[in-house]
């Protein structure tokens, strides 16, 4: 029985010379073992027919000393060089082949049904080697060793699969551990997770990697454990340099968004001196004007007089004296001078009146003497008309102006978004009989900034306080900010505001989180770094424990260069080379995926090539 299981071999022939070899004989040797494998042992038999081609030899003698001269080189090389020489050559056909669409295994198959294509071909390319290194001229002989090349490439292939999907494995394991230069796993599973947010990392000003989502902020805790090393370093030192500057750059965007924040006081005190300048114009206007008769007037204040009482009638009898000539009481001045005094004394009154009654009747009476003012003296109206323009500015840049109190969120004072409109509407009608827009609106904006540069300047580092005040997009405060400097300028604040808590909890996430995992890495290295060993141990046990230590060192030095590795690509800054990272990243899974089917690919058509090609 153990006959019927042999492979037929040709009879001994003349052996040749197997005398120590060159190195170019050495390579001929390689090259002649693969070549017949590649050629399923039938290059002997070409080279037989060929050499007897112009002489008195038989095509059998040709081919007798063409297998002496291969067996002799197989003997040259041993077996290890020629096994290997013939696994390569066994593969060069089937990769041909499987490059050519000539194959049963389909790509990305069940393991069993690769398993079964495999064994197929494995038995058919077996069979084709077993067939072809037969040389006894016997058709039997043929027969015998085709079927043992195919049982035996049989069981080679539909082993070949699980060998190279073993291998596939082992590459990527190898390759997100980083072996290969790529980068390693963790960040390439995080990258994935938060690829969104990570594409618009390098186009966030101030961005880096770990801010992209939680997935790349805990890569960033990873590699930050233990003592750590330089991107370690780098990576805490930039995150709290970046958080430091947290203030500085929500001032530097307010600035640049909204302009310089104006001093109120200095606006006031500008306006003011405006409306100062207007006296000369006044006294010129008084001064050419003619005598005027207040008795419609006097009889006027007289008539509310009689139908007031308490604080509103004695400041109106107060009034209706200012009329009369100085000295001589019921006598009226006609100098338009008076009128204007009693005019300028009315508004002073109602600067300081805090009775609601006594208000309401001096502001009417202010009207009835501007009107008599403006009827009786030329040019006056205009007069009026810039100094209610002036007086509009100064009111609107006063701290109790709506523009610097439209951040207010109390009951009392909150401004609603439609009535903030309304007040910016109103306050652009001209004033009088001026001409074109009033400058009020512009005025209640640079109380609004002066507001905006106040709750900056005193929150610039309490982030949760200014989102507090300026609101997101859907609340009042954000919508009225839009109402006073337009929605893009308003939405570049919120989007600032937006980013910088983005990196406060990156910072806060990375740098200031629970630091137990922290201490509790760097206790192992340190205690790791000792080198413990047993007292008493045997020369065995000192071997066992110095290969132990030696091993648990690589594994540590190994995780911590990773780490140091992820590290310093997190830390990264630089838009361009952001960009770059990111790519990497992102494209780094998918091209892993593809190198392991073809590194199971490679290794299960090798195994059935080489295998099929090196059967005893």
């Amino acid at each position: 029985m153990e006959e019927d299981w042999t492979i037929v071999s040709r009879p001994e022939q003349p052996k040749a010379d197997d005398a120590p070899t060159s190195w170019s004989q050495f390579f001929s040797d390689l090259t002649r073992e693969a070549g017949n494998k590649a050629s399923f042992d039938t290059l002997d038999r070409l080279r037989g027919g060929i050499r007897t081609i112009g002489t008195d030899k038989t095509y059998s003698q040709g081919v007798d000393e063409s297998v002496a001269e291969s067996e002799a080189a197989r003997k040259r090389l041993g077996p290890f060089m020629s096994g290997t020489a013939a696994a390569a050559g066994g593969m060069v056909p089937i990769a041909g082949m499987a490059r050519g669409g000539v194959t049963l295994m389909r790509a990305g198959a069940p393991l069993l049904e690769r398993m079964g294509a495999a064994a197929a071909e494995g038995g058919f390319y077996g069979g084709l080697q077993g067939a072809g290194g037969t040389y006894t001229e016997k058709p039997e002989d043929y027969a015998k060793n085709a079927g043992m090349g195919t049982i035996i490439g049989g069981a080679i292939g539909a082993s070949a699969p699980f060998i190279g999907t073993v291998a596939g494995a082992a590459y990527r394991g190898l390759a997100n551990r980083g072996w290969f230069g790529g980068p390693p796993g963790p960040v390439t599973n995080a990258a994935q997770a938060d690829a969104a947010r990570l594409r618009t990392i390098p186009d966030t000003p101030g961005a880096m990697l770990p801010d992209a989502g939680p997935s790349m902020q805990g890569v960033a805790q990873g590699a930050t454990l233990g003592t750590g090393g330089e991107g370690k370093t780098l990576l805490e030192s930039r995150l709290r340099a970046r958080d430091a500057g947290t203030g500085e750059r929500i001032a530097d965007t307010t600035e640049q968004t909204f302009g310089p924040a104006p001093t109120p006081s200095y606006v006031e005190a500008g306006v003011r001196d405006r409306m100062q300048g207007l006296g000369p114009a006044y006294d010129q206007a008084l001064n050419n004007a003619r005598a005027v008769d207040t008795a419609p007037v006097a009889l006027w204040l007289e008539g509310q007089i009689g139908n007031s009482r308490g604080p509103a009638q004695s400041a109106l009898q107060q009034v209706r004296a200012m009329l009369d000539i100085t000295g001589n009481p019921g006598t009226l001045d006609p100098h338009p001078r008076v009128l204007q005094q009693a005019r300028t004394a009315v508004r002073g009154m109602l600067e300081t009146e805090e009775n609601p009654a006594t208000a309401a009747a001096l502001q009417q009476t202010e009207r009835r003497l501007t009107r008599e003012l403006q009827d009786k003296v030329p040019g006056l109206r205009e007069l009026d008309s810039q100094y209610a323009e002036l007086g509009s500015q100064e009111r609107a840049i006063q701290p109790s102006s709506p523009g610097a109190r439209v951040f207010e969120t109390s009951r009392p004072a909150v401004t609603r978004p439609a009535e903030m409109q309304d007040t910016m509407t109103e306050a652009a009608q001209p004033k009088g009989v001026n001409v074109g827009p009033s400058a009020e609106p512009l005025r209640m904006r640079e109380a609004t900034r002066a507001e905006l540069d106040r709750i900056v300047g005193t929150n610039r580092n309490d982030l949760a306080a200014l989102e507090r005040v300026l609101g997101q997009p859907a609340d009042w405060n954000a919508q009225k900010l839009a109402i006073m400097f337009g929605p893009e300028r308003a939405q570049q604040l919120i989007d600032t505001l937006a980013r910088e808590r983005m990196f406060r909890e990156t910072y806060q996430n990375v740098v200031l989180g629970p630091q137990t995992a922290q201490r509790t890495a760097a206790k192992e290295q340190l205690e790791g770094a000792q080198g413990k060993i047993p007292v008493g141990a045997g020369i065995a046990g000192l071997v066992g424990r110095g290969l132990q230590e030696g091993a648990d060192l690589f594994r540590r030095d190994a995780a911590q260069n990773t780490r140091d590795r992820i590290a310093r690509m997190l830390a990264e800054q630089d838009p361009q080379q952001q960009r770059e990272i990111i790519d990497r990243l992102l494209t780094a899974a998918d091209a892993r995926t593809k190198r392991q089917q073809m590194v199971r690919d490679m290794v299960t058509r090798g195994v059935i090539g080489g295998g099929s090609a090196v059967y005893p």
